[in-house]
């Protein structure tokens, strides 16, 4: 695969130790023998090739490396964000592990975290950010690793910072002045939160998404806990081109099997204040 000279140094890869992103002046716009599995992207031999108009190339290699090329006056927050998103969850994909559309947040005693996950907008980043004001750590904001480890699962840091609509902000008491925007067409800032390396075992697992008008957590099992672990793993085009559905329900059926599953219900009434408070009088 053609990559041109390094033209900036290597960066590593947020929650996978030992994985790096590398810049490029040059990217080949196909892999030899590529099929594509999506308008996005295509594999051949394991490999992963993306492509996104007006922001880059990302090939991913081996659950070890990102090469990129970015397209030029592409915004470097839209790099990094396909960096650590659609072409972060294909490395983890590779290593045979779990991407998870979720915001990871650590117990105050930090023995144990927890995974909030949901459809986009629901409010996982500003109800994670609310756990942080009750003294919740923010470790991984929308895209979470998930590994296993001696019968228990293991949930990973991200970028170090979360990305909040300007109410959320407001009504968290963040001041903006000064933060990064997401992009120009997203609205959101990003907000740092403090950097971390090491993994934290996972405890439950809460999506926001329940019916019920007042908030309350409902404990799921069976299908319909396996239906929500399902539903929000990233990128399951690039799992299905990588390997079987069989491959990906034993990972499931797995997490299932030690974790518990949550569901979270009165998000459309409540403020994710008072979110924040049931999971926080639920675990922590």
């Amino acid at each position: 695969m053609g990559a041109g000279l390094v033209t900036a140094p290597d960066r590593n890869v947020p929650g996978i130790p030992g994985a790096v992103a590398r810049q490029a002046a040059r990217l080949d716009e196909r892999l030899p023998g590529g099929v594509r599995y999506s308008h996005l992207g295509e594999t051949a031999d394991g490999r992963i090739l993306l492509r996104i108009k007006g922001v880059g190339r990302f090939l991913i290699t081996g659950g070890a490396a990102i090469d990129y090329w970015v397209e030029p006056g592409a915004e470097p927050g839209a790099v990094d964000a396909f960096l650590w998103g659609a072409a972060r969850s294909a490395l983890i994909h590779q290593r045979g592990e779990l991407p998870f559309h979720a915001c990871a947040v650590a117990r105050p005693d930090g023995m144990s975290s927890i995974a909030i996950c949901g459809p986009s907008g629901a409010g996982k980043s500003t109800t994670s950010a609310a756990l942080a004001g009750l003294g919740w750590r923010i470790l991984a904001d929308d895209l979470s690793r998930i590994t296993a480890h001696e019968g228990h699962a293991l949930i990973w840091p991200g970028p170090a910072h979360v990305k909040l609509l300007p109410d959320a902000c407001r009504d968290l008491a963040i001041d903006t002045s000064g933060l990064a925007a997401v992009g120009a067409d997203d609205g959101k800032f990003l907000v740092p939160v403090p950097s971390h390396t090491d993994a934290t075992r996972l405890a439950a697992i809460v999506e926001l998404g329940g019916e019920a008008h007042a908030p309350r957590l409902e404990r799921l099992a069976g299908a319909e806990a396996i239906a929500v672990l399902s539903r929000h793993v990233v990128g399951r085009r690039k799992m299905r081109a990588l390997r079987s559905a069989k491959e990906h329900f034993s990972l499931v059926n797995g997490l299932a099997g030690v974790v518990s599953i949550w569901r979270l219900h009165g998000r459309a009434s409540s403020s994710a204040a008072v979110l924040a408070g049931v999971i926080h009088g639920q675990f922590g």
